[in-house]
């Protein structure tokens, strides 16, 4: 309990608003013009010393901290980018089996998609950050329980027809009976009562 009360003591002494105060505070002693204040001359000729500390120390915390703050800053940005730079280059690279799950948020035309939350390519997916699993139903198909899915705030929008191997522009009656008979057969299970074909 003790420990944990000096802890909080030490963060709050650390805080950059109360060092922030302590230097304002400590300039506004040193450099009031005694017209101003002439009650502080007599703090200043025995205390003057300490404040001038107080001040400079509190400054070099500050630009340490402000220092700090900004490297912290760039090397999260840094990470930010390679991040997503990472994320869009697994969406350009998706496999075959990859490709025909995506499909369904064009199919669907919806950013929510019901999937088997333990099927193998979607549990993938979700793993590398191409989806989200944002609820778990009590529904059951294919030996898992379904989840509502969505894409990664990252790549929506860039999930286009081209991304997934759909063919862009006029297609025929045959290709387009193909493409359906593609689409996994655990989406028809969970989507049968549903309106699940808009492309």
């Amino acid at each position: 309990m003790l420990k944990e009360a000096l802890g909080n003591i030490l963060d709050i002494l650390k805080s950059p608003k109360l060092v922030t105060w302590i230097a304002i505070s400590s300039a506004a002693v040193l450099y009031i013009p005694d017209r101003y204040a002439p009650f502080l001359i007599p703090f200043r000729e025995s205390y003057g010393v300490y404040t001038t500390v107080t001040l400079v120390s509190a400054c070099v915390y500050l630009l340490i901290d402000g220092v700090l703050w900004l490297i912290n800053k760039v090397q999260t940005r840094r990470k930010l980018k390679k991040a997503v730079q990472r994320l869009l280059n697994r969406l350009y690279d998706l496999s075959y089996e990859e490709k025909i799950i995506m499909r369904e948020f064009i199919f669907q035309d919806s950013k929510n998609i019901k999937f088997p939350i333990e099927q193998r390519v979607v549990n993938g997916l979700a793993r590398d950050g191409l989806i989200q699993l944002v609820q778990r139903l009590p529904q059951f198909s294919s030996g898992s329980f379904v989840g509502v899915f969505r894409l990664t705030p990252t790549i929506d929008g860039l999930l286009t027809e081209e991304v997934v191997g759909l063919p862009v522009g006029e297609i025929t009656r045959e290709e387009r009976q193909r493409i359906i008979n593609e689409r996994p057969y655990f989406v028809h299970k969970i989507t049968e009562r549903e309106r699940i074909w808009e492309w």
